[in-house]
């Protein structure tokens, strides 16, 4: 890899981090909290009743959604994702923080617009997550981040657009004190710069457990390392399996997900057993950021981390779930790949 891709991948990987480490407290952790006021306020959020949202009418712009619910703009959302793409469903998770960068958790949906002025879609349903795993799968890395405020995130499903234009994106919040209002931009690029749903996966080697004489610890920052460094993709393609590759450093991760989501896909490994193969990848040369990136990284395009791909036993890739995600996304996302 010439150094200079390095640079320009370190610095987006790093770029995205830093746009969601003010929301570390929400995406933190990966277990069941013993703490109520934390889990509560989530199982609430997903009690939607969209008729107490305004409705777009067809012509209703962003800024008449908020003057009809007397929204308060003082919310902030902050994507835990970065690759959108044109002609197709995009996946986006999300975190919802007030102005004293706490979470925000209630009822909520979603509205789209070409532009300010443009008229918006929607609503469009919005769906809380909790970091929910067994305690048995608890890392100590993502047990340091645990009770922390929020121990969760939202995903909403943004429907196919044209290339090369941005979406803007609306949220509104349903909570005690009225509806809050949230706002961003998404880009949508013309071509997935990363192995997209139907391509072959590169069949290339990813660091096993026999490049290092045995010691995990050489290959992973989780602690302790999950058991997904047995067999190279490169092997594991020549199964006729499904494949769960992960690429996520949990101990470097400034958004604090990527302990979380491979304590999930651990979770999800014990019930699947010897059917599907799970593969966790690093990002950093070893596991050092000042060492560049692993080649596996730039061989799948990431312009992001954590990133997860679940491949057919025809190797082709299935679907991808950027940033955090639950154990259910990622047994439906199975689910699709042993159809």
């Amino acid at each position: 890899m010439r150094r200079h891709s390095q640079i320009n991948l370190l610095v987006r990987l790093c770029a995205f981090s830093a746009a969601i480490v003010a929301c570390a407290a929400i995406l933190a952790g990966c277990g069941a909290s013993n703490n109520e006021s934390v889990d509560d306020p989530i199982a609430a959020a997903a009690e939607v009743n969209e008729a107490v949202f305004p409705t777009t009418d067809g012509k209703k712009t962003f800024g008449d959604l908020q003057r009809e619910a007397r929204a308060m703009q003082d919310a902030t959302l902050l994507p835990a994702a970065n690759n959108f793409v044109a002609g197709r469903v995009n996946r986006l998770p999300f975190g919802l923080f007030d102005a004293d960068r706490k979470a925000v958790w209630g009822p909520t949906v979603m509205y789209l617009s070409s532009g300010t002025d443009a008229p918006a879609s929607g609503p469009f349903p919005v769906t809380p997550h909790d970091f929910d795993v067994p305690e048995e799968f608890q890392s100590e890395t993502s047990k340091g981040d645990l009770n922390a405020v929020g121990n969760g995130f939202y995903t909403a499903m943004i429907p196919a657009g044209e290339g090369g234009e941005k979406v803007n994106v609306l949220t509104l919040t349903e909570t005690d004190d009225g509806f809050q209002a949230a706002a961003t931009g998404i880009t949508l690029a013309k071509k997935d710069p990363t192995v997209a749903p139907g391509e072959k996966a590169p069949a290339i080697d990813t660091p096993t457990l026999a490049d290092v004489d045995g010691d995990a610890r050489r290959l992973s920052t989780r602690v302790p390392p999950a058991d997904m460094h047995d067999v190279s993709l490169k092997d594991a393609l020549k199964q006729n399996k499904p494949i769960v590759l992960l690429f996520a450093t949990p101990k470097l991760c400034a958004s604090r997900v990527c302990g979380p989501i491979v304590d999930v896909a651990a979770s999800v490994q014990a019930k699947t057993g010897d059917d599907v193969i799970f593969i966790h990848n690093e990002i950093y040369k070893n596991n050092d950021l000042n060492a560049g990136n692993m080649p596996q990284v730039d061989a799948f395009g990431l312009t992001s981390e954590p990133y997860t791909f679940v491949i057919g036993a025809d190797g082709r890739v299935v679907e991808q779930l950027q940033g955090p995600f639950v154990a259910d996304e990622l047994e439906s996302a199975l689910d699709k790949a042993q159809q």
